[in-house]
């Protein structure tokens, strides 16, 4: 939505109004992407979980610990 805003002199204040609207749509858009990366890494953490822990555990073992 844009409004015609006039400062004092008459002048249209209309560019700093979608300057500061761009800027929330590329804020709401960089948060989700995080989410998206987090929640992506975080499944990705739980599958592969178990396949670490069998991997540690063999190179433990081949340590001779």
């Amino acid at each position: 939505m844009l409004c015609s805003l006039y400062n004092g002199e008459g002048a249209i204040v209309r560019r700093r109004y979608q300057q500061g609207v761009t800027s929330i749509e590329y804020a709401l858009i960089a948060s989700l992407i995080a989410m998206a990366i987090v929640s992506g890494v975080t499944a990705a953490g739980g599958a592969n979980a178990f396949n670490w822990s069998t991997w540690v555990g063999k190179v433990v073992t081949a340590l001779g610990g």
